[in-house]
C-alpha cells in the first residue's frame, strides 16, 4: 500500500509551496495594505450609523495628518508609493484634502478630524469604500462655501428623502448628516449608506464588535477592524486558487477582531486581538498551552530567507497529535501511524521514525530561501532538538542495521553530519501535509536543529549561511523587526519581500498590479520585511507585526521572471549588442504576438502580427541602438522589427512561394551588408538584403523541394561558405555568392544541431556519416574516415575544443583526435536530438532536448561534466553578465532569467 494521501501528494508538484496557518495571514495583511483598489472616495451622529452591514473592514484613521504629510516631521516610506493602490490613496485623501482646505478657515479640517474609511465587496469590483470625516463642529458652513466654488460642478440628487451630491460629472459622491461627511466614488454604496442611517446595521449591535471595537487603541495611529469571514468570502479573485484553500482558517474566528496599526520612521507596527469563541475548530486550538520563549528561531533561519512559518509547543507529541486530529477535521486526511510505518519501510527500518521524534523540541518551521538552481525557490524543515550527538550516534546505528543500507549515504560538511535516507517525502510523513514541498529526504544534524531538504547540494548552500552566523539573528532589519513582535508565540511568519516575488506570484497572490509593485522595489533594492506572531490568550489570539523598510540587505535575489499574456510559442532567444554591452531578450506566444524584454525582464514592447515566428531571430546593427533591429520568420513573412519596436519598411515581405526553412542572417565582411538567405518551398535557396530586395548577383541555387533543409554558414581559410543540409543526408557547399561547388552524398543530417565543422589545419570540414562515423570532407566533396563508429539512427555529433563529442540514446560518448573514448556518461533516460553548444567563460555547455520532451544543460570542460536535471523549460539561452553565467528560459508563459550554478561532479 502506497501512503495514505500519495494523490494529495501528487497534486502538489515541484513548482508547489504551501507555507500555512498565519503565512496566509501575512500575505493577507498585505493585500490589505496595498491591494484593494480603488479606496473610493465621504444634534452628533455617530460614524458606525452610517456603514453598511456589508462591510469587510473598518479603518479607523486617527492620525490623518500621517497620510496626508502635511506641517508633518513624520513621512511615510518611498516603499508604499511604489504600490499603485496605496498611492492612489494616499493621493485622493491628498485631494480630498485639497478641496477641504481651498475654503478659507478650513485648511486642517481633515487633519484635525478623525476620517473613517469602510471596505466593501461584491463579485463586481474588488473594492469600494465609504469615507466617512467625523468633524467636531468647526468644519462650519463647509458644505455650503464648497458649493459655491465656481471651478467645481455639483448636481443635487435624492435618495429616500435624503439629499446627496454628484461632484464633477459623477467622479465622487457625498453627503451630510449632521457632523459627518460621508464620501465614495460608488453612488450605490452612498444609498446604503443613506438606508442604514434609518435602518441601522447588524455589527454594531453585535456584542463581539462592540468587544473588538473598545479593544483599539486611540494611541495608535490606525484602527482596522476586520470581519475575518467576510473578508474570506471575498478574497477568491486576489489569491491564487492552492492559496486562497489554505486560508479557510480565518473563517474559524468568530467575526470581528482588531489590528492597530502604529508607525514609527521605517516601521510600522501592528497588535490586536481575534476573539477564539469556536472551539476545537480553530487553528490556533491545537496549542494546549503557553510558548516558551522562542528568539531561537532567528538563528535557524538564515539571512537570505523568502519565507518562514513555525509553529511553537510544550512538547512534540501533543502538538503532532492535536494537528492530525485538526486536519482531519479539515478534510485533509493524514494518518500518522500510517505515515510513520511507511516511513520505517521505506527506509528500511523498524524504529526510525519514533527515534527522531524522541529527540525533537518546541519549535517546527517551513522556510523557502532563494533556489540554488534557480528562481524557483529552495524549500526546507527545521525541527529543535535536544542532544544532537545521541541524535547523529542513533542515525548512524540505523543507517548501519537498515535492511536498505546501501541505499542509505552519509557525509560530513564543516563538521555536520548529513544522511540521506530513501525515503521520499520523509517530511511529509513526520509532520504532514504542508511539508510536501520536500520530496526528498537529507537530513542535516546541527547542534541544536535538525534540518530536512530536498537535496545535499541545498543543504550545504543553506547551511553556508547559518554556520557562517549570516542568520535573521544577524540582520539589520530584524532588529527593528523583532521590536514589534512578542517574545512568547505559538505561530510565527515571516516574509522578505524581495525575496519572496517567486512565491508571491506563482503561489499566493493573483493580482498582477501589486506584482508589478513588488517587482519595482526588487529592481530598486528598496528592502520590505514583514513578521507577525499570534499567541493562545484566555482572551482570544494576541495578534503582533510589524513591516520594516529600508534598503535590501546581501546579495540575494538570483534572477528576475516575467509572465507573458499567453503560453510561449517561439524563444526566448537572446539578441546580443557587445558593441553596446547590452542584450534583450525576444520570445512569441500562442497567439502571433512577439514580445522584446530588456535586461531586467521587463516588456518593452508587444506587437501581433501574421504567422507564428520560427525562432529564427537574429540581431543586425548592433552597434547603434537607432538603427538596431531584429529580424525573422514568420509563416511566409519576412520581418525587421526595430529595437524600438517600430517596423522597418518595406518589411513585412510576403515570399510568394512561401519559407520551408529558418533564415540565416550573415555579414561575411563586418561592414553590416547584411544578406538573410532561407529556402522557399520550392527548393530554392533566397537571397535577400535588408531592403528587403532579392540581392544582386546571388545564383538562387535549388534542392530537392521534398526535403527538410538546415541552412548554416561556416568560414574555412578565409573564405565563407553557406552549407545546404537535407533530410534526405545529402549536403551541398556552396559559395557566398550562391554557387553550388559540391554535392555530398551520406552526410548525417539533424534538424535541430548545426554541424560541418571548420578543419583550419587541414582545410576540410568534419562531419559525420549515417553509420556514426567522424569523416574528414574536402571542398571538392571528397571523404575520408576520420573515427570509425556506429551509432544509432538518432545520434548527434559535435565539437567542443579538441572534443569529439557522440550523444547517443542517452550517453555522451567523448572522444580525442585519435577516436579514444576519454568518457562515456549517461546523461538523459532517453536519446536527445536538438542540441546547442554555448562558450561561456571559458567553459563549454551542451543544451538538449531529448523525446521524453525534456531538456537539460549540461557543461563540459577539462574532463570535468556538470548536469542541470532539466525541468520546467521549453526553450533557454545563456549568456554571460557581468561575473555571472545567467540562465535564460522560458515555460508556460514565463521566461525567467538565473544565476547558473550547478555542482560540479567529477567522472
Amino acid at each position: 500500500m502506497g501512503k495514505m494521501s500519495e494523490l494529495f501528494k501528487s497534486l502538489a508538484s515541484r513548482k508547489r509551496v504551501l507555507l500555512f496557518s498565519a503565512i496566509g495571514l501575512l500575505v493577507l495583511l498585505l493585500v490589505l495594505l496595498f491591494v484593494f483598489r480603488p479606496f473610493s472616495s465621504g444634534k452628533k451622529y455617530d460614524p458606525l450609523s452610517v456603514i453598511p452591514d456589508d462591510a469587510a473592514l473598518i479603518f479607523k484613521i486617527n492620525n490623518t495628518a500621517l497620510l496626508l504629510e502635511k506641517d508633518s516631521a513624520q513621512k511615510l516610506p518611498s516603499q508604499l508609493y511604489e504600490f499603485t493602490a496605496i498611492n492612489n490613496f494616499l493621493l485622493g485623501i491628498q485631494k480630498l484634502d485639497s478641496v477641504f482646505s481651498s475654503v478659507e478657515g478650513n485648511e486642517n479640517v481633515l487633519a484635525n478630524n478623525t476620517l473613517y474609511i469602510s471596505l466593501h465587496f461584491s463579485s463586481r469590483a474588488p473594492a469600494t469604500a465609504l469615507f466617512i470625516l467625523e468633524t467636531d463642529g468647526t468644519a462650519g458652513n463647509l458644505e455650503e462655501a464648497i458649493l459655491a466654488k465656481e471651478d467645481m460642478s455639483f448636481i443635487e440628487e435624492e435618495f429616500e428623502g435624503k439629499d446627496y451630491y454628484s461632484i464633477d460629472n459623477s467622479s465622487i459622491f457625498a453627503y451630510r448628516q449632521g457632523n459627518l461627511i460621508v464620501v465614495s466614488q460608488n453612488e450605490l454604496l452612498i444609498h446604503s449608506s443613506i438606508s442604514t442611517r434609518d435602518k441601522g446595521n447588524s455589527f454594531s449591535e453585535s456584542e463581539n464588535f462592540q468587544k473588538c471595537f473598545e479593544a483599539g487603541s486611540e494611541s495608535a495611529d490606525i484602527n482596522a477592524y476586520v470581519h475575518l469571514p467576510f473578508l474570506y468570502r471575498m478574497l477568491g479573485g486576489l489569491f491564487s486558487g492552492e492559496t486562497y484553500g489554505n486560508l479557510s482558517f480565518i473563517q474559524d474566528f468568530a467575526g470581528w477582531g482588531n489590528i492597530d496599526i502604529s508607525y514609527m520612521p521605517s516601521q510600522i507596527l501592528l497588535s490586536g486581538i481575534f476573539p477564539n469563541d469556536n472551539g476545537q475548530k480553530s487553528f490556533i486550538n491545537i496549542f494546549k498551552g503557553k510558548s516558551k520563549n522562542n528568539t531561537q528561531l532567528t538563528t535557524f533561519l538564515p539571512l537570505n530567507t523568502s519565507a518562514a512559518q513555525a509553529f511553537a509547543f510544550q512538547d512534540f507529541p501533543s502538538f503532532f497529535q492535536s494537528w492530525e486530529e485538526y486536519m482531519n477535521l479539515k478534510e485533509m486526511p493524514f494518518d500518522a501511524s500510517e505515515e510513520q510505518y511507511l516511513f520505517n519501510k521505506e527506509s528500511g527500518s523498524e524504529d526510525l521514525a519514533d527515534m527522531m521524534m524522541s529527540h525533537f523540541g518546541g519549535i517546527l518551521s517551513l522556510f523557502a530561501c532563494p533556489g540554488t538552481q534557480g528562481l524557483e525557490p529552495d524549500v526546507f524543515c527545521a525541527v529543535s532538538i535536544n542532544d544532537a550527538d545521541e541524535l547523529v550516534k542513533s542515525l548512524g546505528l540505523q543507517m548501519k542495521n537498515s535492511s536498505k543500507k546501501s541505499q542509505w549515504d552519509s557525509l560530513s560538511y564543516r563538521g555536520i553530519h548529513v544522511f540521506s535516507l530513501p525515503v521520499q517525502y520523509g517530511a511529509y510523513s513526520l509532520f504532514g501535509p504542508f511539508f510536501n514541498g520536500i520530496s526528498k529526504t537529507h537530513i542535516a544534524v546541527c547542534d541544536s536543529v535538525l534540518y530536512i531538504g530536498n537535496s545535499v547540494s541545498s543543504l550545504k548552500n543553506m547551511m553556508n549561511n547559518v554556520l557562517s552566523g549570516r542568520t535573521l539573528a544577524s540582520a539589520t532589519h530584524y532588529q527593528s523587526l523583532q521590536s514589534g513582535l512578542n517574545s512568547d508565540w505559538n505561530t510565527y511568519s515571516y516574509l522578505n519581500l524581495n525575496n519572496a516575488f517567486y512565491l508571491l506570484n506563482s503561489n499566493w497572490l493573483e493580482d498582477s498590479t501589486t506584482m508589478s509593485s513588488v517587482q519595482s522595489l526588487q529592481e530598486k533594492e528598496h528592502g520590505m520585511y514583514m513578521a507577525i506572531t499570534t499567541s493562545k490568550e484566555d482572551q482570544g489570539i494576541l495578534f503582533s507585526g510589524s513591516i520594516v523598510f529600508g534598503q535590501a540587505e546581501g546579495d540575494d535575489v538570483f534572477g528576475w521572471f516575467t509572465s507573458l499574456d499567453s503560453r510561449i510559442e517561439s524563444g526566448p532567444v537572446l539578441l546580443k549588442a557587445p558593441a553596446l554591452k547590452k542584450y534583450w531578450i525576444i520570445a512569441s506566444d500562442v497567439y502571433e504576438n512577439v514580445y522584446l524584454l530588456n535586461e531586467q525582464g521587463r516588456v518593452e514592447w508587444k506587437m501581433s502580427i501574421e504567422g507564428r515566428p520560427n525562432s529564427d531571430y537574429a540581431l543586425i546593427y548592433g552597434n547603434s541602438e537607432e538603427k538596431c533591429a531584429v529580424v525573422f520568420s514568420a509563416a511566409d513573412y519576412l520581418y525587421m522589427i526595430g529595437i524600438d519596436g517600430k517596423s522597418r519598411s518595406p518589411f513585412p515581405i510576403k515570399i510568394d512561394k512561401g519559407i520551408a526553412s529558418q533564415i540565416l542572417v550573415i555579414d561575411y565582411d563586418k561592414n553590416q551588408k547584411y544578406r538573410i538567405i532561407f529556402s522557399d518551398k520550392d527548393g530554392t535557396i533566397r537571397n535577400f538584403n535588408t531592403e528587403g530586395k532579392n540581392t544582386s548577383g546571388w545564383e538562387n541555387p535549388k534542392g530537392d523541394l521534398q526535403y527538410e533543409k538546415n541552412i548554416i554558414y561556416r568560414r574555412l581559410s578565409g573564405k565563407d561558405y553557406i552549407i545546404v543540409l537535407q533530410s534526405d543526408n545529402t549536403a551541398q557547399i556552396l559559395s557566398r555568392r550562391g554557387e553550388s561547388l559540391v554535392k555530398i552524398e551520406n552526410v548525417w543530417y539533424n534538424k535541430s544541431c548545426q554541424t560541418f565543422f571548420p578543419d583550419e589545419e587541414h582545410n576540410r570540414f568534419i562531419a559525420t556519416d549515417k553509420e556514426g562515423s567522424i569523416i574528414q570532407i574536402s571542398l571538392e566533396g571528397e571523404k575520408e574516415i576520420m573515427i570509425p563508429g556506429s551509432y544509432s539512427e538518432d545520434y548527434v555529433f559535435v565539437i567542443l575544443g579538441n572534443d569529439y563529442i557522440i550523444l547517443d540514446e542517452g550517453i555522451m560518448y567523448v572522444m580525442n583526435i585519435n577516436g579514444e573514448v576519454i568518457t562515456r556518461k549517461e546523461i538523459s533516460k532517453s536519446s536527445m536530438f536538438a542540441i546547442r553548444s554555448y562558450f561561456v567563460q571559458g567553459q563549454y555547455f551542451i543544451g538538449y532536448k531529448n523525446h521524453d520532451e525534456d531538456m537539460g544543460l549540461i557543461g563540459a570542460g577539462n574532463n570535468t561534466f556538470i548536469k542541470d536535471d532539466a525541468y520546467d523549460f521549453s526553450n533557454f539561452d545563456l549568456i554571460e553578465d557581468e561575473k555571472n553565467i545567467l540562465l535564460i528560459k522560458g515555460y508556460d508563459k514565463t521566461i525567467s532569467a538565473e544565476v547558473l550554478n550547478m555542482a560540479e561532479e567529477v567522472l
